[in-house]
């Protein structure tokens, strides 16, 4: 998990204004409430600056959000939501953040594991904080995602910002991580701060995820596509016609 963190917690909530993270919570909402034990406290793994946590809070949860950047959850606990954050390693989840009727990586934070073996721990890990019955929900670039984001130059505009990123893929012929350069400008006034970032991820094929979940002490209920353009979870979910895989599963 080498990506820079504290330097994306400058911009990302700008470089990220134009996901509907509303419509993506209320989505997984229902798959947590056909699946789920009913009970409404949810842990947040990967939090980040806090906008995930902010969207499944309104759809009624008792949220709690953690993020392994200080920055992040600095940016987030500015917010002054009612959802507690804390910073902490998703591989190592302390003890004293209590059990959870859900846990949620949200926003491709499985691929921000760089190895099978950081995968499996950071899933057990969650499988501990979980109440027997509980819910893991996950979400994976799909495999044309992480082709289209990581295989050239991207341009994200806003009104007062806009954004390069430049991927570059995994070496020909492994399975390590490919890598993101993001560079955004945003204005201020009249002047414009530059900031710049580097982030790591690794794809991870439907088949791998199955099989950590399985290792970790879960049992994979289901794996649904996400369709960004008329925000849906469908299945049969598609590496190629979908943003992201999605992946419910219960803690055996």
């Amino acid at each position: 998990m080498a990506s820079d963190y504290a330097a994306m917690a400058r911009f990302y909530d700008v470089l990220k204004a134009g996901d509907n993270y509303d419509a993506w919570a209320a989505a997984l909402a229902e798959q947590i409430e056909a699946r789920g034990t009913g009970g409404n406290r949810l842990l947040d793994v990967g939090c980040g600056t806090g906008v995930s946590s902010a969207a499944f809070q309104q759809q009624g949860y008792d949220v709690t959000g953690c993020d392994l950047a200080p920055e992040m959850i600095d940016v987030a606990r500015a917010k002054d939501l009612p959802v507690e954050f804390v910073v902490a390693d998703m591989r190592l989840l302390p003890a004293e953040l209590g059990e959870f009727d859900v846990v949620t990586w949200i926003d491709d934070v499985a691929n921000h594991l760089l190895g099978p073996d950081d995968l499996v721990t950071a899933l057990r890990s969650s499988r501990e904080r979980l109440r027997p019955g509980g819910v893991l929900v996950i979400d994976t670039n799909s495999r044309s995602t992480f082709g289209a984001l990581f295989g050239g130059a991207i341009v994200v505009e806003h009104p007062d910002s806009f954004f390069t990123l430049l991927g570059r893929p995994a070496d020909a012929g492994t399975d390590g991580p490919a890598q993101l350069r993001v560079v955004g400008f945003v204005r201020d006034g009249t002047a414009w701060t530059r900031s710049e970032a580097v982030v790591h991820e690794r794809y991870y094929s439907g088949d791998e995820i199955a099989d950590a979940l399985r290792r970790a002490g879960f049992e994979l209920a289901v794996a649904l596509g996400w369709s960004r353009r008329d925000a849906r979870l469908v299945a049969p979910a598609s590496e190629d016609e979908h943003v992201k895989i999605v992946y419910v599963a219960r803690a055996a």
